[in-house]
């Protein structure tokens, strides 16, 4: 199934396969691939989580934050240029900033909440995260924030991802328990559970073409196992 998904060059899969074989080194996290063959991926360097980025090959690894504060969830833009991170000052305090893939220019784009999950549209002209218990859309240089209107329900929603044409939003929510797939259309509307599986999903991410999804289902076993479904 691995090697399946690694075919269809979905570069979230991709990643799903750079995360296994990164863990076996070090304490590793949220992998991410630049079209230009980079990876980014957040690491705790003994007091803090710190953002690394290498060569596919796991050559080159150069830290592009200071350590100053706890930085993670890097996704790079589609055309590899900029990087958009999450970064915790404190208790209720974490915030999406910017930076360019050297690690060079960074800029905060949140200040207020609790945000997380940044991904950038497929077009790179807007970012997509979580804030508290909602989602919200904002141009790339922090601008033009609009939340989403969407039935939140009382319990949290996280990991939300553009369809490639962006007409599609599909996200995590504990509105069951455990954890299931939900979609909606970009502005809100027309959202609805995906899945209808027993165990706890995750991190679904669609395929280049937009018609296919792939996920995560477990732990069974204490094993994740991939699925796709059209």
């Amino acid at each position: 199934m691995i090697a399946f998904m690694f075919n269809i060059k979905t570069k979230r899969i991709l990643n799903i396969i750079i995360l296994c074989v990164v863990l076996i080194h070090s304490t590793c996290i949220t992998p991410e691939l630049s079209s230009a063959g980079k990876i980014a991926y957040s690491r705790w360097n003994g007091s803090a989580n710190v953002i690394y980025i290498m060569n596919v090959d796991g050559s080159g690894k150069t830290a592009i934050t200071d350590g100053t504060y706890n930085d993670f969830e890097p996704v790079y833009s589609p055309d590899g240029s900029k990087i958009v991170f999450a970064r915790n000052f404190g208790p209720g305090d974490q915030q999406i900033l910017i930076m360019n893939a050297d690690g060079r220019g960074i800029k905060q784009l949140t200040f207020s909440g609790n945000c997380g999950d940044p991904t950038f549209r497929h077009d790179g002209r807007k970012i997509l995260y979580k804030k508290e218990n909602g989602f919200f859309v904002m141009d790339i240089d922090g601008s033009n924030k609009q939340e989403i209107p969407f039935v939140k329900g009382s319990q949290a929603n996280w990991h939300p991802s553009f369809s490639p044409d962006g007409s599609k939003i599909v996200f995590l929510s504990l509105r069951v328990n455990p954890q299931k797939i939900y979609i909606m259309n970009a502005d809100g509307t027309g959202l609805k559970r995906l899945t209808n599986n027993a165990g706890r999903e995750g991190y679904a991410t669609f395929s280049p073409d937009g018609t296919k999804m792939v996920f995560s289902i477990g732990p069974y076993a204490g094993i994740n196992e991939i699925y796709m479904v059209n």
